[in-house]
């Protein structure tokens, strides 16, 4: 039983992540291989102009079911501001006035903590109190961006990568994937080869491409402050399976387009 549900969600999120009307335009070399860079996105994450418009848990968090509740012991949101930690508590679902200005006043890049604490609605005699716990991430307002003066991010990849032999590496539901970092300063960091190839020289270059990267424009929240930003280099087959694993979004835009 255990395995065929294993099957099942690994078939559904190959459905999900292959539906058309979410597919982000890639580079193809051809139809069982792409390259794209994208965003890494946080589990939970909202924009800074979404805080005014937050009114439930679920805005925050779509797992959070409301029908799990029978009664509300306490939320508490929890986050620093100023370097200090500050929280907000209630008794519903409805995040209230004050729990939306301490999102908006968290210090930049800091996470919400929600924690709840709430009896299950269920059937059982000796029901007890559960807690269900999560963070969200207030995201910069801006993108970093591929900012070198001479040529675009794909014509660079073009010049860095093998075509070649990436066409003839990559079969169907085969992918490499290079995650990074594009710091508050605009360098690369923290590169690392997530997913293999199973071609040793073809990861060196793919990890080589995006480490001797030229500085990028980094990621800024609207007071002008800079922030970093997690990225993946994903080569492959963009229908795989694996592709679930690295945090991207099929309708988020990549920096990478034909």
């Amino acid at each position: 039983m255990k395995m065929l549900y294993s099957i099942t969600v690994i078939c559904l999120h190959m459905v999900l992540y292959s539906m058309p009307q979410v597919l982000s335009a890639q580079l193809t070399i051809n139809d069982k291989c792409q390259i794209s860079v994208q965003k890494v996105y946080p589990s939970f994450s909202i924009n800074q102009e979404e805080i005014a418009g937050l009114q439930f848990i679920s805005d925050l968090n779509p797992h959070f079911k409301k029908e799990w509740i029978k009664e509300y012991y306490e939320v508490t949101f929890s986050t620093l501001v100023k370097g200090q930690t500050q929280q907000v508590q209630s008794s519903s679902n409805a995040i209230t006035s004050e729990q939306k200005l301490l999102i908006a006043n968290a210090d930049l890049g800091s996470p919400i903590r929600i924690s709840i604490d709430y009896l299950p609605d269920n059937s059982l005699s000796q029901n007890e109190v559960k807690n269900f716990s999560f963070e969200a991430i207030v995201e910069p307002s801006t993108q970093a961006t591929f900012s070198n003066s001479n040529l675009d991010l794909n014509q660079y990849l073009k010049q860095h990568l093998d075509l070649q032999k990436i066409q003839e590496c990559f079969r169907e539901h085969a992918v490499a994937a290079v995650k990074f970092t594009v710091s508050a300063s605009g360098t690369i960091i923290n590169t690392e080869l997530a997913e293999s190839s199973s071609d040793i020289q073809l990861d060196e270059k793919l990890v080589a491409a995006i480490r001797d990267m030229p500085d990028w424009t980094p990621a800024k929240y609207n007071d002008g402050t800079t922030a970093s930003q997690d990225l993946v280099l994903t080569v492959g087959d963009h229908n795989s399976c694996t592709m679930n694993q690295f945090n991207i979004r099929k309708d988020g835009k990549p920096y990478l387009a034909e």
